[in-house]
């Protein structure tokens, strides 16, 4: 009825006031790692001959437009435009896109209130994936600078997506009663199968001792990114 109406186009304004600075910070941190990546690629390049600079900002000339290609056969290329290029390139492909997210995914999710927060998580996985392929990418280079940079970008990722889990861990034994041991134990004797490498947080005993817990990998979409990544 109306008052139901009233409730959702109430709870709907909220979470639009939330929408629009979550849309500021996201375009913020955008240009910033636009202009930190293409910081890195400088540094990254400098001892690298011409041919090896092309050949990695055009990915072996695989992405490029038919212009640049034109212009690099003549050799008037511009290597300014090519870094600034390959720096979007990385940043839409490795960054959170809060636009992308709330636009194509999850259309039913995307009727409720807070719809645009639901297809959220489908960038960590997308974004996640591209930041693995991206370090491989760069530790297959030629140029030293680059193979750096991709495994620092690897590392900093697994870095990342492992201590989410961990931290969440620490917390529960801390507070629940439950060791590590008594866990880890659980785990090898009466987990089922498709549990025994999941991250199990444990919630607390019943009266009869029984270990009581949620399955904290199905709930983490960084989870299925860290196995990926080791």
């Amino acid at each position: 009825g109306g008052a139901r109406e009233k409730l959702a186009k109430g709870v709907g304004k909220y979470a639009k006031k939330f929408e629009d600075v979550y849309q500021g910070s996201d375009d913020f941190w955008k240009y910033f790692n636009y202009h930190a990546e293409q910081s890195h690629l400088r540094n990254a390049l400098k001892g690298a001959t011409p041919e090896q600079q092309i050949t990695y900002l055009t990915k072996n000339m695989d992405d490029v437009s038919i212009e640049m290609s034109e212009a690099i056969r003549r050799g008037d290329v511009n290597i300014d435009e090519l870094i600034k290029d390959r720096a979007a390139q990385i940043v839409r492909d490795t960054v959170p896109n809060y636009n992308k997210a709330a636009s194509g995914l999850v259309q039913l999710g995307r009727r409720l209130p807070l719809g645009n927060f639901i297809s959220f998580p489908a960038e960590i996985y997308r974004t996640g994936f591209n930041i693995v392929k991206q370090g491989l990418d760069d530790m297959a280079s030629d140029i030293p600078a680059i193979q750096t940079r991709g495994r620092n970008r690897l590392l900093s990722f697994a870095t990342t997506t492992a201590v989410i889990p961990a931290a969440a861990l620490e917390i529960a034994y801390a507070t629940t009663g439950v060791s590590r041991e008594e866990m880890d134990a659980y785990k090898r004797s009466f987990a089922p199968r498709w549990e025994k490498g999941s991250v199990l947080l444990p919630l607390g005993k019943t009266e009869d001792g029984k270990i009581e817990y949620i399955n904290f990998s199905t709930s983490n979409p960084y989870d299925t990114l860290f196995r990926f990544t080791n």
